[in-house]
């Protein structure tokens, strides 16, 4: 961490164009802390008095965090703190929000390729906002003014923590295309895509509560657009969460490889679309996919696979071209195909292709990518094969068995209109609690709200409830265990875990803990109505 802080002793650096998510985020904790400009001025003018005091307990505090061992001398985290400190007075007082946040994306981006972990960032930044606290204190006397003080300090360092999960979520985005070790890349990211989930899930369920209560077509239209935006930044991050997962998280599943093949092509969309463009060459996508049925496999390693092979194409073609993903079946078998119009490979190349080490890329190049992709087949009981012709173009074909006497999947039960149910809604995150009590009282509902999981199970102890809705990742008692002490009070009610966590649980640990369902954040509304839905008839059977 320390180096990394030293930053802020240099010149500042002229930032880059962050990539769409961290674009998003920077608009969204910029419009969550609008109202609270001036304010954040004021508080920067009241203790900048005492910014030695605060430079000497920040030193304190970054001495104690020990984030990073061994520590630096004495005089250089005197000297972080101290640029900190300016960083913070100078650009709250500018009164430019946007600014003062987009100082943090290369920021956060620099310490996320350090490889600091992003939750040990997070505790470092929180614990430099509590030491701050007396001083606000001195600066305002008790009372309504220093309560406004205390909320718009905390929606601001909110806010920096969200930019900061955004651009560890970007480096994660960045290394996870330019490496063969995609799985790797998930630790770094873990803690940030659950941050930006919540904030997703906030912003997703207040613009869903008010589409349900404006009825002019014209406000519609634009929360509806709110709606996509959220949503597409949340499929972005559940992107990245499955791609991070390891292979012993991961169990073989019945698997749509069409969809597969169309995340691959979007996660490397940065490099046959925006990077060739910039260097002056144009190359297109082509996605021809037969009807087929699902094979069973691991989803996150055969993505690595067309990920790999897309990358080796945009490779092969220097002055662009086509690459056309295609799939077919074929005597028991689904076969997919990834094809270039690149310069292609002579013969004595192409039987060597999957050989480990092998590569014609240079000392920059490992030469792993193509023969873990062959490995990755061989365990799937497929065949990996490559045509190619010099001046011609290539042709990698892979072969995998259908899974015997496979079948559709079940048809979504249909509910009958859902009556009034009595909810308990448990979360520490008060925008995504109060969000969703809100939305289902204003259907009908009755609806109690708990803090956290202790609070919640006496509240199911008081009342009688239909379906409790829980979060995963809660202080003191988790949703693991709030399901668990639910259960032994009430078997049959419903109980549904929310997360922002990756989308693959452990499902043993699901089941031994009494959990039901679970919903991931963001999550559509309608997600949780069929849930309640789902709740009052397990009411009537009873």
């Amino acid at each position: 961490m320390g180096w990394v802080l030293e930053m802020l002793m240099t010149e500042p650096r002229a930032l880059k164009v962050p990539l769409a998510l961290t674009d998003q985020i920077l608009d969204l904790v910029v419009e969550q802390t609008r109202d609270q400009q001036h304010l954040l001025a004021d508080i920067a003018a009241r203790v900048q008095p005492y910014s030695d005091e605060l430079i000497a307990v920040w030193t304190r505090v970054y001495r104690e965090a020990k984030v990073r061992e061994p520590l630096p001398p004495e005089d250089v985290i005197r000297g972080i703190q101290e640029a900190a400190v300016d960083l913070f007075f100078g650009g709250l007082r500018s009164a430019d929000l946007s600014a003062y946040y987009a100082s943090f994306i290369d920021w956060g981006k620099q310490i996320a390729q350090s490889g600091l972990a992003y939750d040990r960032l997070v505790q470092l930044v929180r614990a430099y906002q509590k030491s701050g606290l007396p001083f606000l204190a001195r600066a305002y006397a008790p009372g309504p003014a220093l309560e406004m003080a205390l909320h718009a300090l905390d929606l601001l360092y909110n806010g920096t923590i969200q930019i900061l999960a955004a651009a560890y979520i970007q480096v994660a985005h960045e290394q996870l295309i330019s490496s063969t070790r995609i799985r790797a890349v998930g630790q770094l990211a873990i803690g940030a895509t659950h941050s930006l989930n919540n904030a997703f899930a906030g912003v997703l369920g207040r613009a869903q509560l008010l589409a349900e209560r404006v009825h002019e077509e014209d406000w519609r239209s634009e929360l509806q657009e709110i709606q996509r935006t959220a949503a597409g930044g949340a499929q972005t991050v559940r992107r990245l969460q499955e791609f991070a997962r390891t292979s012993r998280e991961e169990k073989f599943a019945p698997t749509d490889l069409n969809q597969l093949l169309r995340e691959a092509a979007e996660i490397t969309r940065f490099y046959w679309r925006d990077q060739a463009e910039s260097n002056g060459v144009v190359i297109d996508v082509v996605k021809d996919f037969a009807d087929v049925p699902p094979v069973l496999a691991h989803p996150s390693e055969l993505r690595e696979v067309f990920i790999e092979l897309i990358l080796n194409a945009i490779e092969a073609m220097p002055r662009g071209g086509l690459i056309t993903l295609s799939t077919a079946r074929k005597a028991g078998q689904l076969i997919v195909a990834v094809t270039d119009t690149g310069d292609g490979m002579p013969e004595a190349l192409r039987r060597r292709v999957f050989d480990p080490f092998f590569t014609t890329k240079g000392a920059g190049h490992a030469g792993l990518g193509l023969s873990v992709a062959a490995r990755v087949i061989g365990q799937h009981n497929g065949a990996f094969e490559v045509a190619s012709t010099s001046g011609r173009g290539t042709t990698f074909t892979l072969a995998l068995p259908l899974e015997a006497g496979g079948s559709e999947a079940p048809a979504k039960a249909t509910l009958p209109p859902t009556q009034a149910a009595n909810i308990l809604i448990i979360d520490d995150e008060p925008t995504i609690r109060d969000v969703v009590a809100k939305f289902l009282a204003f259907r009908g509902h009755r609806v109690i709200v708990a803090g956290g999981g202790a609070e919640g199970v006496a509240r199911f102890k008081e009342n009688a409830f239909d379906l409790v809705v829980t979060d995963l990742g809660m202080p003191g008692m988790s949703g693991w265990d709030v399901a668990r002490e639910i259960k032994k009070v009430k078997p049959k009610v419903l109980v549904v875990l929310m997360t922002g966590w990756s989308a693959d649980l452990d499902s043993r640990k699901v089941k031994e803990s009494g959990v039901d369902r679970v919903v991931h954040k963001p999550f559509q509304v309608d997600d949780v109505l069929d849930l309640i839905g789902e709740a009052v008839a397990l009411r009537e059977k009873m």
